[in-house]
């Protein structure tokens, strides 16, 4: 979630360092644009990309399709989403592949649950909707919120996967130890590679310093990582002859 103070602190920061790695929606378009004009190198993570700035993201909405879709060969139905799409670009894609594939299946497509990205948040937002309703499944923006609606479900006096099916994204530790189905992401390739970038445009910058100004005009680098769908029981047992879980 942006803080209200992120943008000075942000800006302040790359006034004292030699480059700076921008995750997701940490700061505006503006304040990304206003640090890389000035000369100092940007790498943004998990993020739109910028016109000049290098972008490394991981695959999205494609594998949540692919989340969903096995959800809906389970025979799920009704399938709630929680995370706020409009806090995070990462989140944005697993909620626009979630709807792409209900939309498929020629099921209703529900609103995205406005969740932070925390246990707790996920044990809060879970509670209040499984207050008004009870769903078949819920897809969750990342593991700790699907661990949350895990204690959820057991408050309420559901068993997961046999009462309510639940899904994650990140592949924590933790999650295998829950049996939670997820998806995993390169998260040591996305921090090694981001820092590989920064550390190289530093070095271009040190090395061409009457051209450092320019850097909205420079071949940005853009990379996309894959993800890839983790299926364990805390979707159920798939209901056709010879599926797995």
């Amino acid at each position: 979630r942006r803080r209200r103070d992120a943008a000075d602190a942000v800006a302040e920061l790359a006034a004292r360092v030699d480059g700076i790695v921008v995750m997701g929606n940490t700061v505006d378009d503006e304040v990304v644009r206003g640090i890389a004009t000035g000369g100092v190198p940007v790498v943004l993570l998990a993020r739109e990309p910028m016109p000049g700035v290098d972008t490394i993201r991981t695959r999205n909405r494609s594998t949540a399709v692919e989340l969903t879709a096995h959800l809906v060969a389970h025979g799920h139905r009704d399938l709630a989403f929680l995370g706020d799409p409009a806090g995070s670009p990462d989140v944005a894609g697993r909620y626009t592949g979630f709807a792409t594939a209900l939309r498929a299946a020629g099921l209703p497509v529900p609103e995205p649950v406005p969740c932070d990205l925390d246990l707790a948040a996920g044990e809060k937002a879970a509670t209040a909707l499984l207050g008004v309703r009870r769903p078949d499944a819920i897809v969750c923006a990342n593991d700790e919120m699907a661990l949350g609606v895990h204690l959820a479900a057991e408050a309420a006096g559901l068993r997961v996967p046999d009462d309510l099916a639940v899904t994650g994204w990140d592949d924590v530790l933790a999650a295998r130890f829950a049996g939670l189905t997820t998806v995993a992401q390169p998260m040591r390739e996305l921090g090694a590679s981001a820092a590989r970038w920064l550390h190289r445009r530093i070095q271009e910058r040190t090395a061409d310093p009457a051209g450092s100004t320019d850097t909205v005009r420079r071949a940005a680098r853009r990379r996309v990582l894959p993800t890839r769908l983790v299926v364990r029981r805390s979707c159920g047992t798939h209901p056709h002859p010879g599926g797995n879980s």
